[in-house]
């Protein structure tokens, strides 16, 4: 699929600022056909203010999840730990079939699988578990590019092991899930084109 990058997209110094607090999933879904996602495609919102992700499938709001950003904020730069604001596409989908709690590194399965309160681990370290919706920025100069590519930061949606701190910002860069909500995430973006908003305009909570 050849995605279009017009100058809207291409030239966002300030990309995060334009987006209007008063839009909804679904006027930020048309906002993704107008740049190229098809229009039975699935468009992620993770609403960094409220800390939650909303789905929007085929122009449709299906569901809300908690998720964590990243403790250090909203940005792009390599090195920061920060969570990249845009428009991005999930570039891969790793980890199909695992069991629930597999741990990941470097994209690779492990022999550990967490369960219990494992899942619940206020002092260890940020684990990816489960499954991994890897992210490509779709914004050239923003968070796509030398210095600033979130694919290169390997910036992904994951299963976590602090899923207590689901709702407020807690990562270092990724979008954690609690490790149900990614399974099913995962199964949902299975063979559909996927895109992913990361904004910092107040949005709805959960209902």
């Amino acid at each position: 699929m050849t995605v279009k990058t017009p100058l809207a997209m291409t030239a966002l110094a300030a990309a995060t600022a334009s987006l209007a607090a008063t839009a909804t999933p679904e006027q930020r879904f048309q906002e993704a056909v107008g740049y190229g996602l098809p229009a039975d495609g699935i468009l992620l919102v993770v609403d960094v203010p409220t800390q939650i992700l909303t789905i929007v499938d085929a122009g449709a709001v299906t569901g809300r999840r908690l998720v964590s950003t990243a403790t250090a904020g909203v940005g792009n730069q390599t090195g920061s730990n920060q969570t990249p604001a845009g428009w991005h596409r999930v570039e891969e989908r790793i980890g199909d079939g695992e069991p629930r709690g597999r741990v990941f590194r470097n994209r690779l399965p492990q022999p550990e699988i967490l369960s219990g309160d494992e899942l619940l681990a206020p002092e260890s370290g940020d684990y990816v578990l489960t499954r991994i919706l890897w992210l490509r920025g779709l914004q050239p100069g923003w968070n796509a590019g030398p210095g600033i590519d979130s694919h290169d930061r390997c910036i992904y949606l994951h299963g976590t092991n602090q899923e207590q701190l689901l709702g407020t910002p807690a990562s270092h860069g990724c979008i954690r899930l609690s490790n149900d909500d990614v399974i099913a995430l995962f199964e949902l973006v299975r063979d559909r084109e996927t895109w992913c908003l990361v904004q910092t305009s107040p949005q709805n909570d959960l209902p």
